[in-house]
Protein backbone atom coordinates (compact mmCIF):
# COMPACT_ATOMS: atom_id res chain seq x y z
CA UNK A 1 0.00 0.00 0.00
CA UNK A 2 1.25 3.51 -1.13
CA UNK A 3 -0.79 6.03 0.91
CA UNK A 4 1.23 7.14 3.44
CA UNK A 5 0.35 7.00 7.53
CA UNK A 6 -1.33 9.77 9.33
CA UNK A 7 2.26 11.41 11.23
CA UNK A 8 2.15 13.89 13.80
CA UNK A 9 3.83 16.96 13.39
CA UNK A 10 7.36 16.60 15.64
CA UNK A 11 9.26 19.30 17.36
CA UNK A 12 12.68 19.63 18.86
CA UNK A 13 12.83 20.60 22.67
CA UNK A 14 12.47 24.78 22.69
CA UNK A 15 16.07 26.71 23.47
CA UNK A 16 17.22 27.99 25.86
CA UNK A 17 15.57 32.27 26.71
CA UNK A 18 17.38 34.66 24.85
CA UNK A 19 18.81 37.40 27.23
CA UNK A 20 16.87 40.15 27.43
CA UNK A 21 17.13 43.35 25.08
CA UNK A 22 16.84 45.68 27.93
CA UNK A 23 18.92 45.80 30.96
CA UNK A 24 15.72 47.34 32.85
CA UNK A 25 12.46 49.12 32.31
CA UNK A 26 11.01 46.48 30.17
CA UNK A 27 12.43 43.80 27.25
CA UNK A 28 11.56 41.38 25.32
CA UNK A 29 13.04 38.01 24.93
CA UNK A 30 12.65 34.75 22.68
CA UNK A 31 13.12 30.79 22.43
CA UNK A 32 12.39 28.39 19.59
CA UNK A 33 12.62 24.96 18.55
CA UNK A 34 12.75 23.33 15.02
CA UNK A 35 10.36 21.01 13.05
CA UNK A 36 11.98 17.58 13.52
CA UNK A 37 8.42 16.05 11.45
CA UNK A 38 6.02 17.70 9.29
CA UNK A 39 2.51 16.10 9.70
CA UNK A 40 0.98 14.03 7.18
CA UNK A 41 -2.25 13.08 6.52
CA UNK A 42 -4.27 13.91 9.36
CA UNK A 43 -1.61 14.12 11.46
CA UNK A 44 -1.53 16.74 14.30
CA UNK A 45 -0.06 20.08 13.18
CA UNK A 46 2.58 21.66 14.39
CA UNK A 47 2.52 24.67 16.46
CA UNK A 48 4.49 28.17 16.80
CA UNK A 49 8.13 27.58 16.22
CA UNK A 50 8.96 30.95 18.39
CA UNK A 51 7.75 32.11 21.70
CA UNK A 52 8.55 35.71 23.17
CA UNK A 53 7.87 36.99 26.94
CA UNK A 54 8.67 40.26 28.47
CA UNK A 55 11.55 40.86 30.98
CA UNK A 56 13.45 42.88 32.82
CA UNK A 57 9.64 44.72 33.86
CA UNK A 58 11.57 46.58 36.85
CA UNK A 59 12.34 50.23 36.81
CA UNK A 60 15.68 51.43 35.48
CA UNK A 61 17.99 52.40 38.27
CA UNK A 62 18.66 55.76 37.41
CA UNK A 63 20.15 58.60 40.03
CA UNK A 64 18.67 62.39 40.55
CA UNK A 65 20.62 64.74 38.09
CA UNK A 66 20.85 68.13 39.21
CA UNK A 67 21.72 71.57 37.38
CA UNK A 68 24.60 73.36 37.87
CA UNK A 69 24.81 76.08 40.67
CA UNK A 70 23.14 79.43 39.48
CA UNK A 71 24.59 82.80 40.45
CA UNK A 72 24.55 84.03 43.69
CA UNK A 73 21.86 85.95 44.87
CA UNK A 74 22.79 89.82 46.67
CA UNK A 75 24.00 89.63 49.89
CA UNK A 76 21.57 90.68 53.07
CA UNK A 77 23.41 93.21 54.13
CA UNK A 78 26.25 95.79 53.03
CA UNK A 79 28.61 95.25 55.84
CA UNK A 80 28.50 93.56 59.38
CA UNK A 81 28.15 89.97 58.09
CA UNK A 82 25.41 89.18 56.10
CA UNK A 83 24.06 85.93 53.69
CA UNK A 84 23.51 85.04 49.99
CA UNK A 85 22.10 82.24 48.43
CA UNK A 86 22.16 80.15 45.13
CA UNK A 87 19.80 77.40 43.90
CA UNK A 88 20.14 74.63 41.94
CA UNK A 89 17.43 72.87 39.72
CA UNK A 90 16.35 68.70 39.47
CA UNK A 91 16.99 67.63 36.01
CA UNK A 92 15.95 64.27 36.38
CA UNK A 93 14.07 62.60 39.31
CA UNK A 94 15.47 59.38 40.74
CA UNK A 95 14.37 56.04 39.36
CA UNK A 96 14.02 52.53 40.71
CA UNK A 97 16.34 52.20 43.79
CA UNK A 98 18.85 55.17 42.54
CA UNK A 99 20.32 58.06 44.30
CA UNK A 100 16.84 60.39 45.68
CA UNK A 101 17.13 64.38 44.88
CA UNK A 102 18.16 66.13 48.23
CA UNK A 103 15.71 68.01 50.47
CA UNK A 104 15.26 71.77 49.45
CA UNK A 105 16.73 72.95 52.41
CA UNK A 106 20.76 73.87 52.70
CA UNK A 107 23.25 72.06 50.81
CA UNK A 108 20.50 70.41 48.71
CA UNK A 109 18.55 72.91 46.03
CA UNK A 110 19.80 75.96 47.80
CA UNK A 111 23.23 77.00 49.18
CA UNK A 112 23.57 79.59 51.63
CA UNK A 113 27.43 81.84 52.25
CA UNK A 114 28.50 84.40 54.71
CA UNK A 115 29.35 87.60 52.70
CA UNK A 116 29.96 91.03 53.39
CA UNK A 117 31.84 90.39 56.20
CA UNK A 118 34.02 93.34 56.48
CA UNK A 119 33.12 95.95 60.36
CA UNK A 120 30.20 98.31 59.28
CA UNK A 121 30.79 102.03 59.07
CA UNK A 122 29.92 103.70 62.10
CA UNK A 123 26.77 105.51 60.88
CA UNK A 124 25.08 102.13 60.05
CA UNK A 125 25.29 100.53 63.57
CA UNK A 126 24.07 100.92 66.86
CA UNK A 127 26.91 102.32 69.09
CA UNK A 128 26.96 103.07 72.55
CA UNK A 129 29.44 106.09 73.51
CA UNK A 130 32.89 104.99 74.76
CA UNK A 131 34.19 107.01 77.83
CA UNK A 132 38.39 106.99 78.88
CA UNK A 133 38.88 107.23 82.33
CA UNK A 134 38.51 109.66 85.41
CA UNK A 135 40.71 112.73 85.41
CA UNK A 136 41.91 113.65 88.70
CA UNK A 137 39.51 115.28 91.23
CA UNK A 138 39.44 118.89 90.51
CA UNK A 139 40.39 121.46 93.20
CA UNK A 140 37.05 123.04 95.15
CA UNK A 141 35.24 125.89 93.32
CA UNK A 142 35.51 127.82 96.65
CA UNK A 143 37.25 127.57 99.59
CA UNK A 144 34.28 127.47 101.79
CA UNK A 145 30.63 127.84 102.10
CA UNK A 146 29.61 124.60 99.97
CA UNK A 147 32.03 124.35 96.21
CA UNK A 148 32.14 121.58 94.02
CA UNK A 149 34.69 119.11 92.91
CA UNK A 150 34.46 117.59 89.83
CA UNK A 151 36.45 114.78 88.08
CA UNK A 152 35.84 113.86 83.79
CA UNK A 153 36.17 111.96 81.26
CA UNK A 154 36.59 111.75 77.52
CA UNK A 155 35.13 110.54 75.02
CA UNK A 156 36.94 108.26 73.34
CA UNK A 157 34.12 106.99 70.61
CA UNK A 158 31.07 109.10 70.39
CA UNK A 159 27.62 107.21 70.16
CA UNK A 160 26.40 106.04 66.43
CA UNK A 161 22.62 105.70 65.44
CA UNK A 162 20.64 104.75 68.18
CA UNK A 163 23.36 103.89 70.32
CA UNK A 164 23.51 105.47 74.22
Amino acid sequence: NDIPCDEDCKRSEWTAWSQCDKKCGGGKQSRARRTLITPRGIGQACGPTKEERQCNLFPCDEDCKLGEWGEWGECSKESGGGTRERARVVLATARGTGKKCPEFKEGGLIETQACNEQPAREDEVDQNCVLGEYSEWSACTKECGGGLRYAYQQVVQPASGKGK
